[in-house]
């Protein structure tokens, strides 16, 4: 288990040492030593297999790397060239692949972006909290409710002395508005 420091794993790897910081951060490979800030090279070179999309960027070799050698192409070998038929397959399953993972991105993209939008109109007072929002209309509900519920004991004396039925319907009118104006300018509660 051959323990190494961040650069020094950036140079087995052959990459950058921003490379190695981004794997470490985003949790694609961990420290074996997170006291000492020690890699182990063998159980990271398996996890940065293993967790790399390597479809993401296909321009980040290792010989892209100032004094790297750039690979030597050959011609393939007719005898062991795969037929159409393999290729078209193996390139279906890649685009599969890196189509899934690009949905899936656009997907987080687009939350970010929904939720970033609900943050500023919070902050720009545009937007209410919901809780809020309900606690506030039951409270008021509630004053309207017990301001109904109290007229008929308020009212009852002076509607038994009346005998008149359109002078006890504007009483009981008059009485209503009356409420329902207190309850909307806050005067009852």
């Amino acid at each position: 288990m051959p323990l190494m420091g961040q650069a020094e794993y950036a140079r087995h790897r052959g990459c950058y040492l921003r490379a190695v910081q981004n794997a470490l951060n985003s949790g694609r490979i961990t420290y074996a030593d997170p006291i000492n800030k020690k890699i182990d090279s063998e159980a990271a070179d398996r996890d940065w297999e293993a967790n790399t999309d390597h479809t993401h960027n296909p321009r980040r070799f290792r010989h892209n790397l100032p004094g790297r050698e750039a690979p030597v192409h050959r011609r393939p070998d007719p005898s062991t060239e795969k037929p159409p038929a393999a290729v078209a397959e193996a390139l279906a399953d890649t685009v599969r692949v890196a189509s899934t993972y690009s949905n899936a991105r656009a997907i987080v993209e687009q939350y970010k972006a929904r939720m970033a939008k609900l943050e500023f109109e919070k902050v720009a007072g545009d937007l209410l909290d919901r809780r809020q929002v309900e606690i506030a209309a039951f409270n008021r509900f509630r004053v309207l409710r017990d301001a109904l519920l109290n007229l008929p004991d308020r009212v009852a004396s002076q509607i038994a002395s009346e005998s008149d039925e359109s002078a006890i319907h504007q009483f009981l009118l008059q009485e209503l508005r009356l409420i329902l104006g207190d309850v909307a300018e806050g005067k009852h509660g």
